[in-house]
């Protein structure tokens, strides 16, 4: 998938280093591994009519888990001549190439990375908060301690959230007037996202650590 097709789908509000990564992810390199020469240039499957119909059929399957991997939008005439060429008589050009065998883990920092807030009290009073990715390594932001005296209302945000080397976005915290924390989660570029399970209790454990409902965030 051509950069310019990947802007059009909601790639422009990507970071550099996001970019960089979309651009030499081995799934995305389909015009190696299919054999197939520049004519596409940077057109998506609805605009280009050239290839067999079973480089038509691989480069639908490849379009479809790099779209989904990146949180691509797929538009009406793409999706139509993506339904068309999965559903052709023809076998792929590649049947189980590696780059669709072996996708990455969401903690590679791919599109969609799933995981959830954690958040402790520790003696002192103050609330210390990260983000453990599904099934990866807990990442806890330089900035990312609650001061027990903050305003009541008041949203704070964390420093970056660092996922395989990818900025995700920052966690957002506030006091409520009942004593309890509400946290959240702020993607690069997007809304506030606030899971279903948020809110920190006023009188938790010491050190002991609590998650919020998992939540699908990108980088």
């Amino acid at each position: 998938m051509a950069l310019k097709e990947a802007y059009d789908s909601g790639a422009s509000v990507w970071s550099s280093a996001r970019k960089s990564q979309f651009a030499n992810d081995p799934l995305n390199q389909w015009c190696l591994i299919a054999g197939l020469n520049m004519s596409k240039s940077d057109g998506d499957l609805a605009e280009w009519r050239g290839g067999s119909c079973g480089q038509r059929k691989y480069i639908a399957q490849v379009t479809v888990r790099v779209k989904q991997r990146y949180g691509l939008s797929i538009d009406t005439a793409e999706r139509r001549a993506i339904d068309t060429a999965l559903a052709a008589g023809c076998t792929p050009a590649i049947v189980s190439p590696p780059a669709l065998a072996s996708p990455p883990p969401a903690a590679a920092g791919a599109g969609g990375v799933t995981g959830q807030i954690i958040a402790r009290r520790l003696a002192d009073g103050r609330t210390e908060f990260g983000f453990q990715p599904t099934g990866g390594e807990r990442a806890l932001p330089s900035s990312r301690f609650f001061p027990a005296d903050a305003r009541v209302g008041r949203w704070l945000n964390s420093s970056p959230v660092i996922v395989g080397g990818i900025e995700i976005g920052r966690i957002d915290a506030r006091r409520l007037a009942d004593g309890r924390i509400e946290f959240a989660f702020t993607q690069i570029g997007a809304e506030r996202v606030l899971p279903r399970s948020r809110y920190f209790p006023s009188s938790p454990l010491i050190n002991h650590w609590l998650r919020s409902s998992a939540i699908d965030v990108s980088g």
